[in-house]
């Protein structure tokens, strides 16, 4: 059961003071444990490389730059690829979708889905920024490009009409959710997450047992 629940967990990793022996002390938590995936930033992706090759976790990196230019951000996600990087969290801007013109939207996915032949890209939203028509054009767009996974990321609980919404066009892409230290682990697995974000892998497999 819990070699189970750990393939569908990525742990986070972005404290900002993170020495060489903070680093190893966690690569050697996670090698016990084995979730799917560390994900930190773009920082310490060479540091967590030397300490996680072999242990068949992921190396993940989270991009928080939704509202730079696209061929800025392209060249960022090249450069963790250079540096590593086995997967790309990046956050889309809902800007992109506005005043119903979406063709800087579809440029973007359209670039960010040809690195898909290199490396796993997954796109992160915030459903609550997006209105109805943006998000079903969004969801639309990365079926086209062939992405497989969607990140919800929100400052409290992702609303149930989103996630229908999202469902509803995804079809078997799978949903990727940031769980916050206080969210209901149950609300998500109960609308068919199938990975979650954390911040500690042991607090959350403990309250999947409460």
């Amino acid at each position: 059961m819990l070699k189970d629940l750990t393939k569908i967990i990525d742990v986070c990793a972005f404290d900002d003071d993170l020495g060489d022996s903070d680093i190893k002390a966690i690569c050697k938590k996670l090698d016990h444990l084995r979730p799917r995936a560390l994900l930190t930033t773009p920082l310490y992706i060479e540091k967590f490389k030397k300490y996680l090759t072999g242990t068949g976790i992921k190396l993940a990196v989270l991009l928080d730059i939704g509202n730079i230019d696209t061929d800025t951000k392209i060249a960022l996600i090249s450069h963790c690829i250079d540096k590593g990087a086995k997967e790309i969290y990046t956050v889309i801007s809902p800007s992109l979708f506005k005043d119903r013109d979406f063709n800087k939207a579809q440029s973007e996915l359209e670039k960010l889905g040809a690195l898909n032949r290199n490396i796993d890209i997954i796109p992160i939203i915030r459903p609550s920024g997006f209105t109805k028509d943006s998000l079903s054009r969004f969801t639309r767009f990365l079926k086209r490009y062939r992405f497989d996974t969607l990140a919800l990321y929100e400052d409290g609980q992702v609303s149930e009409d989103d996630l229908i919404t999202i469902k509803i066009v995804l079809d078997d892409m799978r949903l990727a959710i940031y769980l916050r230290d206080d969210d209901d682990i149950m609300y998500y697995a109960k609308k068919g997450i199938r990975r979650y974000i954390v911040n500690d892998i042991e607090a959350f497999i403990g309250r999947l047992y409460e």
